[in-house]
Order: C-alpha cells, then structure tokens, then sequence
C-alpha cells in the first residue's frame, strides 16, 4: 500500500481509537472491576469485532443497511440496549467493592459485542475504505492492511487508558471511590446508549 495512502489513514485511525466511546469505557470500566490483565481481553475482544465489522463493511452490509432504515434501526435499538444493560449491571455492581474475577470468555464477549452492536462502525468503514482503497490493487491486501492498522491503533489506545486506569485503581482502591467510580460509569454507559439511540 502506498505510504502516501496509508499515513492520513493511519492519522485517522490514531485520532478515532483515542476518542472515548463506549470501547474506552469498557475498557477502563474493567480494568477497575478486574484488573488491566483481565480488561485487555475486553479490548482483544472489541478488536476481533472490529475485524468482522470491517469484512462486512467492505462486503458492502453498510449500503444495505443505509438502503433499508428498519435493519439499521434494528442494529442501532440493538446496541444501544446493549450498552444501557452494561451501564445497569455497573451500577449494581457498586454494592460489591471487592473487584470480580469475571469471566474469560465473559469480557471477550463484552468487547466484542460493544464493537459488533454499533452501526457507527459499520457507516465508519463504509465511509473511511473507498478513500484509502486503490481499484488497481488486490483488494484484500489493502483490506488486511487498512483492518489490521485499525485494530492496532485500537489495542494502543485501549492499552494507554487501561495503563491510566490501572495507576488509578491503587487510589480507587478505596470501597467508597470504587462504589462511585462504578456507579458513574454506569451512568456513562447508560447515557451513552440512550443518546446512541437518539441520534
């Protein structure tokens, strides 16, 4: 791939994996539950999501689901209450300071469905692929190339909050900061998948 191509998209990728969404929150939101090594699984998880919205957006799903508004409303109702659910189970779970040993599977499939749940993603690629992608180029090269520099930003950034976050715990420690850590970021959760499905 040209390198021309590939360092605005690079750019773009950096600047959208840095952004607090829902990926970051969880990410954070578990690395205080149950610790940095067990939220980077969450965050291997969102990653192997965003490789399978990434085939289906380059499949061309994404201009199905602009076509016919019911599927894309369908997917967006979907990942909001996902999100909304996460932000409840949160809040619940400030009563139990102590942090959880979670599930291995459980936070891979968390992250996977935070990532999988967002039609955002979806519209991102869709928009983001015919930029960078020449037609006189083997399209799955450049597609492996464009996903997997993607998916690195993305374990970067999630690996640089889940690191903060981790710092932080020591001083979050405290039952009563942690039951309110927990608590706001289940609000956040809640809020974020309420103004998913407004938008």
């Amino acid at each position: 791939m040209d390198m021309h191509l590939w360092l605005p998209y690079l750019l773009a990728s950096l600047l959208t994996a840095f952004s607090p969404g829902q990926a970051v929150l969880l990410a954070v939101s578990n690395t205080l539950q149950h610790g940095g090594k067990r939220a980077m699984l969450g965050s291997i998880g969102n990653a192997a999501g965003i490789c399978i919205v990434a085939s289906v957006a380059l499949a061309g799903v994404a201009s199905l689901l602009q076509a016919w508004p019911a599927a894309f409303l369908a997917l967006k109702v979907a990942g909001s209450g996902y999100l909304i659910y996460l932000g409840i189970r949160q809040w619940f779970s400030a009563a139990a300071a102590a942090p959880q040993a979670g599930r291995r599977q459980g936070l891979f499939a968390q992250g996977m469905l935070v990532a999988l749940t967002n039609p955002k993603g979806l519209l991102f690629f869709a928009a983001l692929f015919p930029q960078f992608v020449r037609a006189d180029r083997p399209l799955w090269e450049q597609f492996l190339i464009l996903t997997g520099t993607f998916i690195a930003c993305a374990i970067m950034a999630h690996a640089t909050f889940v690191l903060i976050a981790h710092h932080a715990r020591s001083w979050l420690a405290e039952p009563r900061r942690l039951a309110a850590m927990r608590k706001v970021s289940g609000l956040v959760f809640v809020l974020l998948g309420l103004a998913m499905l407004g938008a």
